[in-house]
């Protein structure tokens, strides 16, 4: 009885520790390589991508892809809010693809893209850094 009841013991603790390196390995921190090339792609009212990281002060092409059969008008704005953008919008005919290229801002920080008429569905975050990778917690 007490042989059964240890091995129990040492099972569950086994299961715990396994579950608890499986939960720290899917909540670890994610990071995202910072670049001047991205490919965007438009597909049912969404982006491919939530998140871009770009250097801060460079030239930065965005390969835009609109695979719906309706255009978008995409641009990048200092908030997600901002009336004002800091390059764009620019039209993006259905079902074609076209080359978007800007200068990042000087300032590092948050900056966000969108389309400009599905701005609440069609929306991203843009940061810009000084560093090679960046943390996208």
């Amino acid at each position: 009885m007490k042989r059964i009841t240890r091995t129990k013991t040492l099972l569950i603790i086994l299961v715990e520790s396994l579950l608890l390196i499986s939960l720290t390995a899917c909540t670890g921190g994610s990071s995202l390589e910072v670049s001047t090339e991205w490919e965007i792609v438009t597909e049912g009212l969404a982006f491919n991508r939530g998140t871009i990281a770009v250097p801060a002060g460079a030239q930065v092409v965005i390969q835009l892809k609109n695979s719906d059969n309706y255009t978008h008008y995409f641009g990048v704005y200092r908030s997600e809010d901002s009336e004002q953008a800091l390059a764009g919008p620019t039209e993006l005919p259905a079902n074609t693809t076209k080359e978007f290229t800007f200068s990042s801002p000087e300032e590092t920080g948050r900056y966000h893209f969108r389309d400009h008429t599905y701005p609440n569905k069609m929306k991203g975050i843009m940061i810009v850094s000084d560093k090679d990778e960046v943390d996208i917690d």
